[in-house]
């Protein structure tokens, strides 16, 4: 449930946060590198964001037939064959492959992955959220320089969506997420077999994601849903396509010292951090100058979730605080693990 505040002075508002009073005892436009843009709140309709973006529990089969797939099916690390889970699936499957007279075969091993699909929303709030979005690449990239500029041309998500057969750029808007998990049954040659076990569940939030597999990206893809996650993630979603490079980097770098996937973890937290931090303190910029301010407790609601997900969260806003978001960003950039290290000391 979003924590709604009366209208309060900027500096009031950020130590309600309840992260630090210290962190947040600054201004947010404070932080940022220029003058705002005056702007006319009269231009917006946010009544999206107060609608739910979690969408209802739906049998896995119907959201693979019905619903959107937002990014190519994607593979989890192995998993330590001697766990419970693993035994479990395994007894699952092969129960399953029993019950359809598929031959098993004790050579099978066991892999995990992943998508997401997505709902489509109404035009109305498709339409709401798109301007929105659009007025938001504006604020953002002229309050912060230095920024990869991907070209993207927002639309809605609709039943006709095909993303994994195009290339490019994807900017979408759309109802709900679902994430759907699978487990399959995998042979010495490495072929995938049927049946397999699926599972799919909504999620509230909006995603991104960047195919980079060949060194060089050939599809991107940003999507945003209704609710009150709207606020930001049209910010911080934006803002991945900018420190993805650095987090690619950074993971490389901990590979010396980590596994592969934890390596891969690590660095996907690093820039996870960084980006929705900024995101948070843009975001919250953007609504006062929109004359919003009645919207900001949503905001704060959304921080705090992230604080609790991301450790060096509170830190990264407390170095946001002292050095400006530009300067963060730009620390960031240069080096992701020596930005890492400075923000453990906030």
């Amino acid at each position: 449930m979003s924590l709604v505040l009366p209208n309060m002075g900027r500096r009031q508002f950020l130590q309600r946060m309840g992260a630090s009073a210290v962190l947040y005892s600054a201004l947010p436009n404070e932080l940022l590198a220029g003058a705002l843009p005056e702007q006319s709140s009269s231009t917006f309709n946010l009544s999206f964001v107060d609608l739910d973006g979690v969408g209802p529990y739906l049998d896995a089969p119907i959201v693979e037939e019905k619903l959107i797939p937002l990014h190519k099916e994607m593979q989890l690390p192995a998993m330590d064959s001697s766990t419970e889970e693993y035994h479990n699936a395994l007894a699952v499957l092969k129960a399953e492959f029993e019950s359809m007279n598929v031959p098993w075969s004790d050579d099978f091993q066991l892999s995990w992955s992943y998508q997401h699909y997505g709902a489509p929303d109404t035009k109305t709030n498709s339409v709401q959220m798109i301007n929105y979005c659009q007025t938001v690449h504006d604020y953002l990239y002229h309050e912060i320089s230095g920024l990869e500029d991907v070209p993207f041309k927002w639309r809605p998500l609709n039943k006709g969506t095909d993303i994994l057969n195009n290339a490019g750029n994807h900017a979408l808007v759309g109802k709900h997420t679902y994430f759907v998990l699978r487990v399959n049954a995998v042979d010495k040659e490495g072929n995938v077999q049927e049946p397999y076990l699926v599972n799919a569940r909504p999620v509230n939030r909006a995603l991104h994601y960047i195919n980079d597999s060949a060194g060089d990206p050939n599809q991107r893809m940003i999507y945003l849903i209704r609710g009150a996650t709207a606020l930001v993630s049209p910010f911080s979603e934006m803002l991945h396509m900018s420190t993805h490079d650095p987090a690619m980097r950074y993971a490389d770098e901990l590979k010396h010292d980590h596994k592969n996937d934890v390596a891969k973890s690590l660095a996907r937290d690093a820039g996870e951090t960084v980006t929705e931090s900024a995101a948070v303190l843009i975001a919250l910029d953007y609504l006062y100058s929109l004359g919003k301010q009645s919207r900001a407790g949503q905001i704060i609601h959304h921080a705090k979730s992230l604080q609790n997900q991301l450790p060096e969260f509170s830190h990264s806003i407390a170095y946001m605080q002292k050095y400006g978001v530009q300067n963060a960003l730009n620390s960031y950039h240069d080096s992701p693990a020596d930005y890492m290290k400075a923000i453990a000391k906030m």
